[in-house]
């Protein structure tokens, strides 16, 4: 539906340029020899789509093809071009901040295993961090050991990304279940998209949309109906409401503070030095000692290591991937997709009933992520 969408709109574009030029059996006759050549020679299609080919090397061998045309045609041309990368990119950050968040709803399995082996829920933080911060380490000494350099003065963004967020929601939120429950301490978190549109706004001038306002509301109310808090009779102090919206805050501040590091340094620097900074503050308040010698069974290390990898690394990476070319507030709103995955482990896996309020909940959640992805401002 997206792209039919967006196709029309460029078509609109296209065909306006060529009345205003009065061109438009020239311009129709130039992207009509185009496209027969696109469809009928695969060499052509390959080279076009081709995700390795620079762009300047396509519209370098399209400009020689037709250097007798006019310069409309070719500029036209060139706009094509210019867009289908772009919605390619889109397409890709998407993918990357959904597969992400699906990463981040499985936590719950190496959650109840790693509860199981006896750690406590902050020395869970401290594990996913500190393994997770060897493992990027790892990586990125095998892809470029100098995106590990980084001026210190910025050591604010990665502060802001490990401390200020990371360490800091997981700490609000376990408080807000010890103080209230999980359902009212995940709805809680998931006022994040709130923060980051509001924050969006003054720190990277993002327009506040109608379609982002119904996409807000439509997440809000799935999160709502998934945890469950209109099955049953709850009661909520100032203390929970309290660390309730601080985890949400602090949930936010990772698409905030990755967004500005993101001017400056690569996605890989960005998650590992958010991992560094992140262990520097969990490990002195999660019983080190204890830790430790919890880590002596072989599946306490194999399920700390499983965590690190699979719900801490690879969501970061995609997460932050996806914010190079989608705006916080979007990002955040993709990212809901976690509850909903960790609503189908609890049915599916550990046996928690399928209610209506939970099946609504997940249908809301997907209609934010429809609503978003064929809003008109997605594409620009």
């Amino acid at each position: 539906m997206i792209a039919n969408q967006v196709g029309r709109r460029y078509a609109e574009a296209i065909y306006e340029i060529a009345v205003s030029s009065d061109k438009v059996k020239e311009i129709y006759e130039a992207l009509n020899q185009m496209m027969e050549l696109y469809k009928n020679d695969n060499e052509f299609k390959t080279f076009i789509t081709h995700p390795l080919i620079e762009l300047d090397e396509k519209k370098r061998v399209l400009k020689e093809m037709f250097k007798n045309s006019d310069e409309t045609i070719e500029n036209i041309i060139f706009y094509i071009l210019d867009k289908k990368r772009r919605f390619s990119m889109l397409q890709s950050a998407y993918i990357s901040i959904i597969s992400g968040a699906s990463l981040w709803g499985l936590i719950a399995l190496f959650f109840k295993f790693l509860t199981a082996c006896g750690f406590s829920p902050l020395q869970i933080v401290a594990l996913r961090v500190l393994f997770a911060a060897v493992l990027m380490t790892a990586v990125i000494f095998k892809i470029d050991p100098k995106l590990l350099k980084i001026r210190w003065r910025d050591s604010w963004l990665f502060i802001g990304t490990g401390i200020f967020s990371l360490v800091f929601f997981n700490y609000c939120y376990f408080r807000s279940i010890e103080s209230s429950s999980i359902s009212i301490a995940v709805l809680l978190l998931y006022t994040a998209p709130v923060f980051v549109m509001l924050l969006s706004i003054f720190l990277f001038r993002e327009k506040f949309t109608r379609c982002k306002m119904l996409a807000l509301l439509s997440t809000f109310c799935g999160c709502t109906f998934i945890t469950g808090i209109f099955s049953s009779k709850m009661t909520l102090t100032l203390e929970a409401f309290g660390f309730g919206l601080a985890s949400g805050i602090g949930y936010a501040l990772y698409s905030i503070f990755s967004k500005l590091a993101l001017r400056r340094y690569n996605t890989l620097t960005i998650t590992a030095y958010t991992f560094y900074f992140a262990a520097i503050a969990a490990l002195p308040m999660a019983e080190p000692l204890q830790l430790f010698t919890l880590l002596a069974d072989l599946r306490a290390l194999i399920g700390a290591i499983a965590i690190a990898l699979i719900c801490t690394v690879a969501p970061y990476l995609l997460y932050t991937r996806g914010l190079q070319d989608v705006d916080a507030g979007q990002a955040s709103i993709l990212a809901t997709l976690e509850p909903l995955v960790a609503a189908a482990i609890g049915i599916f896996i550990f046996g928690e009933s399928l209610t209506t309020a939970k099946i609504l909940g997940m249908i809301l959640i997907l209609s934010s992520i429809f609503i978003l992805n064929t809003a008109k401002n997605n594409v620009k």
